[in-house]
């Protein structure tokens, strides 16, 4: 999986709107099992439940939160003409794909987009999830897109790809379900959008849904997919328990690793390795911003944004902390059931160490983890929770 780009640390400062409302848009979900309230152009319907089988069959089971989700297939329409669709000035999506500024980026050909008009005030907020899915490969990209259009201005973003921007998924990959929230930077008449695309080619769709909250995404079958190479498919321990620590022998850097259920993690490297970049998990999969600490003070103690990839000094350990009580809480609707943590290294190491801090409240049942030692849970890590 291709790495995200680095970013010094900073600190970031928003200004809220007094009276800043979150917008609910006409059919929000689909559940009137329609497009009833938005324009289309492209392959777009309202589905339930659907599988999506990728170039080397592979099978992701896409389900909606209620009933009925929006579907978009990356064909049907020129993707030059997305741009008008939206109202965007010529170029705008293409240009988020060029490949002089997105390395996997390329020239793009068809796809699907759907949009709907609304009122809002400066700082207002609209949310949507989706679920984005690959059939391609690497080195097509096959970006999606989210946009939305104010009275004087426009933000567009690439939310999900194969392997250059937003949620990269790599060969046949799949996003899982992902919040996407804009804010309004101005009051009046506002275009929501989503799009979908093929670049370098015309085959090998990809698919992006869309509704209210999150559904359902996962598969039987990893394919080819390596450990390790995405979050929705990171390494597991080679031992440990309840409790921990969890251990990997020799592991590789670059690669997610995940041990469960904890309020706090302190990640060790054994055999002079020393950790040079880390990423938490995105923010989909529901633990937000989280504590840094140097166990070694090599680096100052700071706040690490969900889903961010960060250089930083070398170091033998450290400890991300603050993950709040629902994620892990088995009886919380809002559960994650995983922590994968992204970790590069220099030097070589004999063996990677996760101790955890359990919290009391989230024990779960000894059964649970009768299931989890004999390996009869796996699937649990392939089930993917935004």
């Amino acid at each position: 999986m291709r790495a995200f780009p680095l970013i010094a640390l900073s600190t970031l400062a928003a200004t809220l709107t007094a009276n800043a409302a979150a917008i609910s848009l006409v059919n929000h979900g689909f559940e009137t099992g329609d497009l009833t309230g938005w324009v289309s152009t492209g392959n777009v319907q309202a589905l339930g439940p659907t599988s999506v089988v990728t170039f080397n069959n592979i099978v992701w089971d896409i389900t909606p939160n209620g009933d009925v989700m929006g579907a978009l297939n990356s064909d049907g329409a020129i993707a030059t003409e997305l741009d008008a669709f939206f109202g965007l000035p010529f170029g705008t999506l293409q240009n988020l794909n060029l490949p002089g500024v997105n390395p996997a980026g390329g020239a793009l050909t068809n796809g699907s987009g759907i949009y709907q008009d609304f009122m809002g005030n400066a700082g207002d907020t609209v949310t949507m999830f989706f679920d984005y899915v690959a059939r391609d490969y690497v080195s097509f990209n096959d970006p999606a897109f989210g946009v939305l259009v104010g009275p004087t201005g426009f933000q567009a973003q690439i939310l999900a790809s194969i392997w250059g921007g937003g949620i990269e998924v790599d060969t046949a990959g799949n996003s899982g379900w992902r919040a996407i929230t804009f804010t309004l930077a101005e009051t009046g008449m506002h275009r929501l959008g989503f799009a979908v695309t093929n670049d370098k080619d015309t085959i090998l769709d990809a698919a992006l849904f869309l509704d209210v909250a999150p559904g359902g995404s996962s598969t039987d079958d990893p394919g080819d997919l390596v450990p390790g190479e995405s979050p929705l498919f990171p390494v597991l321990p080679d031992s440990g328990g309840f409790g921990g620590p969890f251990e990997f022998f020799d592991p590789t850097p670059g690669l997610w690793y995940d041990p469960p259920f904890a309020e706090a993690y302190t990640y060790t490297l054994f055999g002079g390795a020393e950790f040079i970049e880390f990423s938490t998990p995105d923010a989909g999969f529901g633990f937000g911003d989280l504590l840094f600490t140097d166990l070694t003070g090599a680096n100052a103690s700071f706040v690490a944004m969900a889903g961010v990839k960060y250089a930083i000094a070398p170091t033998s350990s450290f400890k991300i902390s603050g993950i709040p009580n629902f994620a892990i809480d088995f009886q919380d609707p809002n559960f994650a059931i995983a922590f994968p943590a992204f970790l590069d290294w220099t030097g070589t190491a004999t063996k990677l160490q996760i101790d955890i801090t359990p919290h009391p409240d989230a024990i779960p049942e000894p059964s649970t983890y009768a299931l989890l030692g004999a390996g009869l849970a796996v699937l649990a890590y392939r089930r993917f929770r935004a």
